[in-house]
């Protein structure tokens, strides 16, 4: 999901830099409607580095899992709608699968939003899961061979 809203993220960040940039500049010659138009920069700007900073923090750590952390293999048990979260008027998908960790426990796993429609034909097949060698509860349902 993080990758579809980056762009938009990325727009209000370029977009306040330019506003604050310029009535900054002007502001300080000309007239208090100019430190208006530089504080609204300056939101637009807040409004797209810090989803981005977001974005990019949660995108390291998923990295950081694949790299560092155990990989399990799960079956996909359920793929079901998230309600508590809408995107343009839709609601997003999410895996959920079960899968042993290293203790040998049962353990389910719940991937991350996916905002494309996922086929039930997916139930019952396997997914890799990488889990956190130091905190098991963080982890990472690799869904990237199901999403395109």
């Amino acid at each position: 999901m993080s990758k579809q809203l980056k762009p938009f993220f990325l727009v209000f960040t370029i977009l306040g830099g330019i506003a604050f940039a310029v009535f900054l500049a002007v502001g300080i010659f000309v007239t208090p409607f100019a430190l208006i138009g530089c504080a609204l920069g300056a939101i637009f700007l807040a409004v797209g580095i810090i989803p981005l900073a977001v974005i990019s923090r949660k995108a390291k750590a998923r990295e950081a899992l694949i790299a560092d952390g155990y990989r399990i293999d799960a079956v996909i048990r359920n793929i079901e709608v998230n309600n508590a979260v809408t995107v343009n008027m839709q609601n997003p998908y999410r895996i959920v699968c079960e899968g042993r960790d290293q203790t040998g426990a049962e353990r389910v796993f719940v991937s991350e939003n996916i905002l494309q429609r996922l086929p039930s034909t997916l139930e019952g097949e396997a997914v890799t899961v990488y889990v956190s060698r130091q905190d098991p509860q963080q982890y990472y349902v690799d869904v990237r061979r199901f999403v395109g």
